[in-house]
């Protein structure tokens, strides 16, 4: 999904956080002007 929407030209902000038990976290927000924003949370 991430890949398709940033071919479309969606805006993307992506960053990375530690969990409290120190996994490392993706999170990806995905711009959409015609509808509500998609944030993900993916294990990285």
């Amino acid at each position: 999904m991430i890949s398709r929407e940033r071919g479309n030209g969606l805006a993307i902000d992506e960053w990375h956080v530690t969990d409290r038990n120190g996994r490392t976290l993706r999170i990806v927000r995905i711009v959409d002007p015609s509808f509500l924003d998609t944030i993900s949370v993916i294990p990285a």
